[in-house]
């Protein structure tokens, strides 16, 4: 497993925390839901966050986080869950599934 302060991946994040920035400073986009709608598209890699027309009905695919979480201990379990991830594997989605249960949908948007 990567340490979280592994330079190598930690670099490549704020490359692109930065390019982000100029992409925003540079095109005036000031509204923060547009500027975390940018971040989001440069940042998150695997499957995508949004739902929309075209992946409703096929489905959604890519790469994901699959973690488990105890509903009635979430915030604890979800840390515990995470920070056995690596570096560069922290840019995935979260697919999540709470203990003892099982998921009917695979549809989901933002974890």
């Amino acid at each position: 497993m990567q340490n979280v302060t592994d330079t190598g991946h930690k670099n490549d994040l704020t490359t692109v925390v930065m390019e982000c920035a100029t992409y925003c400073r540079s095109h005036n986009i000031s509204n923060p839901v547009d500027i975390l709608r940018i971040y989001q598209e440069r940042t998150v890699i695997g499957r995508p966050l949004e739902i929309n027309e075209d992946n409703l009905n096929t489905g959604i695919e890519g790469e994901t986080n699959f973690i488990m979480v105890d509903r009635s201990n979430l915030i604890q379990t979800a840390f515990d869950e995470i920070s056995t991830l690596t570096v560069n594997n922290l840019r995935k989605c979260l697919e999540v599934q709470f203990y003892g249960e099982v998921s009917q949908y695979f549809l989901s948007s933002k974890y």
